[in-house]
């Protein structure tokens, strides 16, 4: 990993794992835990996102559970396992930092504990973006690539802000022709309903 990783190398983990600065460290702390728990697994990346020296993509890993992972217990059956990471790289190219989520929630969800309420999107469903036919984002159809990044970070650090560290609620950013919303339903308020619809659009 030395082409990729750089000479301060930090991985930090789900809650639960240890903490690796390091190729060797990192071999001990989060693959031979990860390797143990799921002994034959796939991975499938859904998204992967960057900008400038920084980037994030977010991963599924279908495997049986076979040992225990971080503070959790295995189940001995096929789980779904929904990871997310986030990377800090180096002016030459490498990773510096990489924090990892891994859904402990979901994975408590799967054997049947909710520790928290369960939202009323549909569970257990990991479905890549879409757009006009094909998976969304597709950098090779950027028209101007610095412009366009600029615009879609202003776009999304505006809804981001308003709707989701903010308490709006009137999805301002959306496209609101062809926006399905799955979340609560306002209080008082019937779904499909004309006062519920125009709430949202």
């Amino acid at each position: 990993m030395e082409p990729f990783w750089g000479d301060d190398f930090m991985y930090r983990p789900m809650y639960g794992m240890n903490e690796s600065h390091g190729l060797r460290s990192w071999f001990h702390n989060e693959m031979s835990t990860w390797t143990l728990a799921f002994p034959t697994v796939e991975f499938n990346q859904l998204i992967f996102i960057g900008s400038g020296v920084n980037a994030s993509s977010t991963t599924y890993a279908v495997g049986n559970w076979e040992a225990p992972l971080g503070p959790l217990a295995p189940t001995g059956s096929r789980m779904t396992v929904r990871i997310t990471d986030f990377y800090a790289g180096t002016e030459d190219d490498r990773i510096a930092r990489n924090y990892m989520m891994i859904d402990m929630l979901d994975l408590l969800r799967q054997r049947g504990v909710a520790p928290l309420p369960l939202s009323p999107l549909p569970q257990g469903r990991v479905s890549p973006p879409y757009g006009d036919s094909i998976p969304a984002p597709l950098a090779r159809y950027v028209i101007e690539p610095d412009a366009d990044a600029h615009k879609a970070h202003k776009v999304v650090s505006a809804m981001l802000n308003a709707e989701w560290m903010g308490s709006s609620i009137d999805l301002v950013h959306w496209h609101r022709s062809d926006m399905i919303w799955y979340g609560p339903v306002p209080f008082g308020m019937a779904v499909g309903s004309a006062q519920y619809v125009e709430h949202f659009l």
